[in-house]
């Protein structure tokens, strides 16, 4: 047994494999689990506050954080590509920095503008790095023999984000308010990226001659008609599921459970997600990756239904559980149907091109959904709206090639 960057390499039956390092596992866990924990599910428990304090219009904020989303996902495309030539490290390091200063600038300025093209440009950086797409392909070029194992693991750790960061947040607003809330976590998520950078080893790789230019790829994923169903599944799936995280925390409020009671199951939710990840090779194996993508999504659908009637214990923990298994088995298939799809020179600027759709689907459906609540002054029409587009995406969805065979 030896290692090397990070790798721990073992002599076995199948000769020389490698394996990542525990720290390496473990930082590379903390980085989406700080990524998605600040902005992705804690933006929705620093809406209402930020809404009481300054009057800000809800539909600007939310735009804000859909536009973060579209951002994340366009800056994960040059993202992908940097890491590919000079290391993940250099990506880490530098979003780091912009958590950490850009999170600080955000956090003091009372200008409504200001702030909602602060809060899309600071949480856009941090989802192109942070999310799993990056982390992924980076896990997946240190280790490729190892991948599947690795990805796994560092889904579950994705698991504890709102579990960790939905109750300290909830917990600092009380102690010190939403500003210094969104400083002091600003400053935790750069310094998980910053410490990333130093552990990290991954200093890219030359790209096989062989694969397909990445204009060529994109022409194709359209072309194709699986690709392109999934790819639009995917656009309606992230609206289902961006107003579902963002609006679990206020629709429970509404619903009249405290601010602290409403993040605590929405802890209790993200915690559940790993219910819905662990069956998820048997389930491929038993009914079909698609069909398993599927069922996930009716679950989020089924969520988005019962989050206005969240109001009591009951039906609240029943909404945290069937959220929690339907969004943890949803976020683990995703990649594993789109990577079923392709071959192995194209996986990974088609997982790329669905993280970039999955990233107009969050933008649009805040927004739509930021609309529809300003005008209606109810977020139940809108929550029944992204409940419908839940609906298409499972219509959406294509039969992988193993299922049809």
């Amino acid at each position: 047994m030896a290692h090397r960057y990070g790798v721990v390499m073992t002599n076995g039956d199948k000769g020389t494999t490698g394996r990542l390092s525990w720290p390496v596992t473990v930082i590379l866990g903390l980085v989406p689990v700080a990524a998605f924990g600040t902005w992705f599910y804690g933006f929705g428990v620093l809406l209402t506050p930020i809404v009481s304090d300054t009057g800000w219009q809800e539909a600007s904020l939310s735009s804000a954080y859909g536009a973060s989303s579209l951002l994340g996902g366009i800056l994960g495309v040059l993202a992908g590509r940097i890491s590919e030539k000079w290391g993940t490290p250099i990506v880490f390091a530098f979003t780091g920095v912009v958590s950490i200063v850009g999170s600080w600038l955000v956090a003091s300025t009372t200008s409504e503008f200001r702030f909602s093209v602060g809060v899309a440009l600071v949480a856009g950086v941090v989802a192109a790095a942070g999310y799993y797409s990056l982390v992924h392909s980076s896990i997946a070029r240190i280790i490729p023999d190892d991948r599947r194992r690795a990805i796994t693991i560092n889904t579950f750790f994705g698991a504890f984000a709102s579990v960790i960061f939905l109750p300290a947040i909830a917990w600092l607003i009380g102690e010190m308010g939403w500003r210094d809330t969104m400083r002091v976590t600003g400053i935790v998520t750069g310094m998980v990226f910053i410490l990333a950078a130093i552990l990290i080893t991954d200093r890219g790789n030359e790209t096989d001659a062989s694969t397909p230019r990445f204009g060529r790829i994109l022409l194709d994923s359209f072309k194709e008609a699986r690709l392109r169903r999934l790819l639009f599944a995917g656009v309606c799936g992230a609206f289902a599921m961006s107003v579902l995280v963002l609006y679990q925390v206020p629709a429970m409020v509404d619903d009249g459970l405290a601010l602290a009671t409403a993040s605590a199951f929405a802890g209790a939710r993200g915690f559940l997600q790993l219910g819905g990840r662990i069956p998820i090779p048997w389930l491929g194996r038993t009914i079909g990756d698609s069909q398993t993508m599927r069922l996930s999504l009716v679950g989020v659908a089924l969520s988005l239904v019962m989050l206005p009637q969240a109001g009591t214990i009951g039906i609240a923990v029943m909404f945290i559980v069937v959220a929690g298994f339907a969004i943890g088995a949803y976020s683990t298939i995703e990649n594993i149907v789109g990577s079923g799809l392709v071959d192995s020179l194209r996986v990974g600027t088609f997982l790329g091109m669905y993280a970039l759709v999955r990233g107009i689907g969050f933008s649009v459906g805040p927004t739509i959904s930021g609309v529809v609540t300003d005008i209606t002054e109810s977020r139940t029409p809108a929550l029944l709206v992204a409940a419908g587009f839940a609906v298409v995406a499972v219509v959406l969805i294509p039969t992988d090639a193993r299922e049809t065979s």
